[in-house]
């Protein structure tokens, strides 16, 4: 009697277990209705409501290999977005099984969906700060000129303060010429290859020519009038031409598949960058890179092989140098930091 009490009990739980599985998925299966004979890329129209979830299911029988049709379309700056009107590439290997079309789940999409941004802003002025930090070469400090003394003798230089200075023997130095003071912080290290990138460097004030004197030795000394400083200026401090005046930055989309890291923040390495701070990424004149041009940035993974990268905001340039650019943050959902990845939009 106990054995079959314990026979119902089982039988009784193997019923209750169907009908909570066939509650929990409101899917049904999809039955095979082909095999692919050869290796091909096909290419897919996306529809309204499509996901790589939902393609990485229907392709593939497995949700989870959406990363194979991300990495077939480098096009898709956010995996968490696609759009209908856009055409896919799709690779099927030789043996594949090809799946019937079915409803999808879609309480599983929650997975991969991005959080709420803030508009992207198109157009939008921004006033460069003579307080900004910026990242420059070798060759750029070595060519820079140098404050040399002060009239008053004062240790601490302001506005209105003039000083001597002395530039290089190939500047073509006129009356009237501004130039940015700087003063160099620290040697910048690309975060994961370890390469000198540079000089972190602080902007610190601005200098106007008002007069030139060629001395008996045959250097030739500038005098300078400070014109504006946002800290104190110090005999030693270096001086270069750098545009600084106000302009504004109009999105312009780039045809280029540039991926980089986020190489400097605006002041120490662990600091974190939110909205409308400046940061720096690898990429220059040399990758093609233009002011005005957009990046996505994302967050690594901590475990690649079984989470993706998570999108955290979006950033535009504002300066290009040779080998980095600045970049402007525009919006994001979280702090950006010192190697995050940055990709840019392409149109």
């Amino acid at each position: 009697m106990r054995h079959f009490r314990t026979v119902i009990i089982f039988l009784v739980a193997l019923a209750l277990l169907g009908m909570v599985t066939m509650a929990w998925s409101d899917t049904p299966a999809k039955k095979p209705v082909d095999i692919v004979q050869k290796m091909e890329i096909i290419e897919y129209n996306v529809e309204s409501g499509d996901t790589l979830w939902d393609l990485g299911q229907r392709f593939y029988n497995d949700p989870w290999q959406w990363p194979l049709i991300w990495e077939m379309n480098p096009q898709i700056a956010d995996p968490h977005w696609i759009y209908p009107g856009q055409t896919l590439k799709v690779r099927v290997e030789q043996g594949m099984v090809v799946y019937e079309e079915a409803p999808m789940r879609r309480d599983a999409d929650f997975l991969f969906d991005a959080p709420e941004m803030a508009a992207f802003d198109t157009t939008f002025s921004y006033d460069t700060r003579i307080d900004e930090i910026d990242i420059l070469s070798d060759e750029e400090i070595e060519g820079a000129g140098r404050i040399t003394d002060n009239i008053d003798k004062q240790l601490i230089l302001r506005e209105d303060n003039f000083v001597y200075f002395q530039m290089r023997k190939t500047a073509n130095v006129q009356l009237g010429d501004v130039f940015t003071v700087f003063r160099t912080q620290k040697k910048v290290m690309h975060p994961f290859k370890r390469d000198p990138l540079g000089y972190l460097v602080r902007l610190v004030g601005e200098v106007e020519t008002v007069d030139s004197t060629t001395l008996p030795n045959g250097k030739v000394i500038y005098t300078g009038k400070l014109i504006n400083s946002v800290s104190e200026i110090h005999v030693g401090d270096r001086l270069m031409s750098m545009d600084r005046s106000p302009v504004r930055i109009t999105l312009k989309m780039t045809d280029l598949e540039l991926n980089g890291t986020i190489i400097q923040s605006n002041a120490d390495d662990d600091f974190n960058m939110a909205y409308n701070m400046v940061a720096f990424i690898d990429l220059g004149l040399k990758q093609g890179v233009e002011v005005g041009n957009s990046f996505s940035v994302w967050r690594r993974s901590p475990d690649p092989k079984n989470v993706p990268n998570y999108k955290i905001g979006n950033v535009i340039v504002i300066r290009v140098g040779d080998k980095n650019s600045t970049v402007l943050v525009t919006n994001g959902t979280r702090p950006m930091l010192v190697g995050d990845i940055v990709i840019s939009d392409v149109q």
